[in-house]
């Protein structure tokens, strides 16, 4: 992340293998996901502009009280561009990894 913020993700896809990271952390994510609660609304607003503007392809915050999965994707400068909401009954399919399908329901607690 740069030098603005350094949220904390409950999920973080990287690249790579695990001793691709044995000396470092990752400096790239392809997908990160916030289990959201009582932060739903700092999650929604300042983690998604952060994510955004460091090009994070794809951000998930499951929506544990609303009980759906919020996706955003097409990151840019100014934040996410499509924001995709999926019901408990729903099935996603990640554009980052679009031969994975996840049933919503399976996601939340």
């Amino acid at each position: 992340m740069d030098n603005r913020s350094e949220p904390e993700p409950d999920l973080c896809v990287v690249p790579g293998v695990p001793r691709d990271y044995a000396n470092s952390h990752p400096t790239q994510a392809l997908l990160v996901i916030e289990v959201s609660d009582s932060t739903l609304e700092y999650d929604r607003t300042a983690k998604a502009a952060a994510y955004a503007r460091n090009g994070i392809p794809e951000y998930w915050i499951l929506n544990v009280r609303g009980r759906v999965l919020e996706v955003l994707t097409r990151p840019g400068p100014h934040g996410y561009a499509f924001k995709t909401v999926f019901p408990e009954q729903g099935r996603i399919r990640s554009d980052v990894f679009p031969t994975l399908t996840i049933a919503v329901a399976e996601l939340l607690p």
